[in-house]
């Protein structure tokens, strides 16, 4: 049987000549179908990355946005892509060479939508299992190791392209840091019927450089980011309340609440509680009349008809 195609896309923002290491890694690998998308949305693009647009001769298809958005990025990517498989993985990341096979092996199930793995520190310090399918969410174990999960992240995940489509492709409404919108795509393909499985086999290491990148479109204060972390958390919540059902989505709002607005950050003074209410309550509002605003954009581009058959 012909192995399913791949499509590697590497959205990327102002990480510089680390780019064209992550791309390097990415045209290396040893599965024999598939292709690597870049889509920048940098101001200029590195020398090591011209070098290597101009070399040709590898599956490379490079391209640029005028706006840095995440999702977006990623839509432009999933377009883009010409592999029934969609790996996405983030522009400052250590991969081997047999990454992508360690994914798309998982698709030969047709009922599978998305695959995960370890995402290991720059330290390469593994993390403990139990914990990580807990926080994963798992529903179920089995015997060669791998398991059925609630959500995956996206600096390590792969999906069935038809499975991001039918799920409504990534909502661009995640702005900024584009907090949660990994989750929100992730338990939206679950949504649309797919399964969603963690494989420790997989393993990919995530640099998170202090410079370029998702965490670095805020800016470089604490309560800020926090106050945009806390708006999209919401946004998440509220736009995939009947997704998440009544318990889920009343245990994600305390768990929200708690995160952001009654921590031990922001109890040691009282001023700075009544604060944090006010923000909370006002980021409600805002997250609410997100998920009012007009989504024909994002409905059109889910579209399958925009997309090769």
């Amino acid at each position: 049987m012909e192995p399913l195609s791949v499509s590697v896309v590497i959205p990327t923002y102002q990480r510089g000549e680390l780019l064209s290491e992550t791309i390097e890694m990415a045209l290396s690998q040893d599965y024999p179908n598939f292709e690597v998308i870049v889509v920048d949305q940098s101001l200029y693009v590195p020398d090591a990355v011209k070098r290597l647009i101009q070399a040709g001769g590898r599956p490379l298809n490079y391209i640029q946005l005028s706006s840095p958005n995440l999702p977006a990025a990623r839509n432009v990517g999933v377009r883009a892509a010409k592999g029934e498989i969609i790996v996405f993985i983030d522009d400052d990341v250590v991969i081997r060479p047999d990454y992508v096979s360690s994914h798309a092996k998982h698709f030969s199930d047709p009922a599978v939508g998305g695959v995960t793995g370890f995402t290991l520190s720059a330290n390469g310090a593994r993390p403990d299992l139990e914990s990580t399918l807990k926080h994963y969410g798992v529903k179920q174990r089995f015997a060669d190791g791998t398991a059925l999960v609630s959500w995956i992240v996206g600096c390590n995940a792969s999906y069935r392209s038809r499975s991001i489509i039918e799920a409504g492709m990534c909502d661009e409404r995640f702005t900024g840091t584009a907090w949660c919108e990994d989750v929100d795509l992730a338990v939206r393909v679950e949504h649309a019927g797919y399964k969603l499985l963690f494989d420790p086999q997989i393993n990919l290491t995530h640099l998170e450089l202090p410079t370029g990148g998702c965490g670095n479109r805020t800016t470089v204060n604490t309560d800020r980011q926090q106050d945009e972390r806390s708006r999209l958390f919401l946004f998440f919540v509220i736009k995939n309340r009947k997704v998440l059902g009544s318990w889920k989505l009343c245990r994600s709002l305390w768990h929200g609440y708690r995160q952001y607005a009654c921590n031990r950050r922001v109890i040691t003074k009282w001023s700075r509680f009544l604060q944090e209410q006010r923000r909370f309550l006002r980021n409600l509002r805002l997250a609410a009349a997100m998920c009012g605003e007009d989504a024909a954009a994002l409905k059109s581009a889910s579209r399958s008809s925009d997309f090769p058959q």
